[in-house]
């Protein structure tokens, strides 16, 4: 697998099923419409080589293949959100920074 190939966008897709086990229920919670859900779960399985999910009358399954990956696949996004995404914050009291005026 090359993750140059995979839009790391649709791992928020493959985590939010894991949560919901609904792909209409997430759709509406990301705010995209249910083709554009399924379209991004078809390039997951392209992706991964596996259905990933499977359709039961109350929803949508996870494969063993997906559960294998659930924690990694959280433990990715925490880690973008935490230590990427979130800008450091000024402390004073804790700066050794010196500033002359």
């Amino acid at each position: 697998m090359d993750i140059r190939r995979l839009d790391l966008n649709l791992l928020l897709l493959l985590d939010g099923l894991f949560r919901t086990q609904n792909l209409s229920a997430l759709s509406r919670e990301l705010g995209m419409s249910q083709p554009m859900a399924s379209t991004g779960l078809r390039k997951l399985r392209d992706f991964f080589g596996d259905p990933l999910f499977l359709s039961t009358g109350r929803g949508m399954r996870p494969t063993p293949f997906a559960e294998s990956i659930a924690e990694a696949v959280r433990t990715v996004l925490s880690t973008v959100d935490q230590q990427i995404l979130r800008k450091p914050r000024f402390v004073p009291e804790e700066s050794d920074r010196v500033f002359t005026v």
